[in-house]
């Protein structure tokens, strides 16, 4: 949704509406995981590389006192360690991700002072609330177990959509630009392997330049004006 042009707002105003669109390009980097969870692993990012990049385009709709948002946070290939140790017990592995890709919407509070848009939400486990995930394909090696849980068994139990989402975006004063802080959050996982893990990103985004209207088309207008003068003045006659 680009920022609607002077004369779509004309001819839009008789609809009392102050809202209007932009659409962004965004990039990012993935940064610490966090998890939650009685035993407690460690989760890094490995591949491509420690903070893979983010990247997505983003629509907001302004609203006054609310911003309704579309985005993608798109990390494509990277992996994840996890080693964990419990009584004597351990486990580990690595789970390899394809073309990963979280889709998020929703409508946050929109503080005119300071140009900031923050939104926050929470659902029940598996209940994906948050994002609409997506992957070309994932894989799971690992050895061990804790408790019968193994580091893929775990794996295979998470639900990639996330249940939680928590964003603060700082606009400028244009609006043409922002930047500012994401969390997933994902709860996944059952007996004690359950956990609550925040998954943590940095991003910045930059307007998409709206696309001109071709000098053809303006003299193409012009001459149809022309034309629509010269039939009136003919009716006259």
């Amino acid at each position: 949704m680009k920022r609607i042009p002077m004369i779509a707002a004309v001819a839009g105003a008789a609809m009392a509406s102050n809202a209007f669109g932009a659409s962004y390009s965004t990039t990012g980097t993935a940064g610490v995981i966090t998890v939650d969870a009685f035993i407690t692993p460690t989760l890094i990012y490995s591949s491509p590389s420690a903070n893979p990049p983010v990247s997505g385009d983003w629509d907001f709709t302004f609203n006054g006192g609310t911003v309704d948002f579309s985005g993608e946070i798109y990390l494509g290939d990277y992996s994840t360690y996890t080693a964990a140790s419990f009584l004597g017990s351990n486990m580990d592995g690595t789970i390899t991700y394809v073309g990963a890709s979280h889709l998020v919407s929703g409508t946050g509070n929109w503080d005119a002072g300071t140009n900031t848009l923050t939104y926050n939400v929470m659902g029940a486990s598996g209940s994906g609330v948050a994002s609409d995930y997506s992957e070309t394909s994932s894989s799971c090696t690992g050895t061990g177990s804790i408790a019968s849980n193994t580091v893929c068994g775990t794996a295979s139990q998470v639900d990639p959509d996330w249940e939680g989402l928590t964003l603060s975006f700082v606009f400028s004063g244009d609006l043409s630009s922002f930047s500012g802080s994401i969390v997933g959050t994902s709860q996944s996982g059952t007996s004690l392997a359950a956990n609550t893990t925040d998954f943590n990103y940095t991003i910045a985004g930059t307007e998409l330049t709206p696309v001109p209207v071709p000098a053809a088309a303006w003299l193409f207008g012009s001459a149809l004006l022309g034309l629509a003068g010269v039939g009136r003045r003919r009716a006259k006659a």
